[in-house]
C-alpha cells in the first residue's frame, strides 16, 4: 500500500494536475489517500509528484490507521 500527501494548492495549477489529484483523492491540501501499489498509481503520483509526498506503508502503521 501507498500513502500519498498533498503538500501544495491550487493557485497556477494546470488543468491535467488538478484532474490528477482529483484521481487520487487529493482535493485538498494535507490530505491522506491509502492507495494500491500499482504500476498505473505510481505513473500518476510521478505526474503530480510537486504537489505531494509519498512511500509505502508497513503493516503496523495500516493498523494504526485503522
Amino acid at each position: 500500500m501507498l500513502a500519498v500527501i498533498r503538500l501544495r494548492g491550487m493557485i497556477k495549477v494546470r488543468k491535467e494536475t488538478e484532474d490528477t489529484l482529483r484521481m487520487l483523492g487529493l482535493k485538498k491540501v494535507n490530505t491522506l489517500s491509502v492507495l494500491k501499489d500499482d504500476p498505473r498509481i505510481i505513473g500518476m503520483i510521478r505526474k503530480v509528484e510537486d504537489f505531494v509526498t509519498w512511500g509505502t506503508l508497513s503493516e503496523e502503521i495500516m493498523q494504526t490507521l485503522g
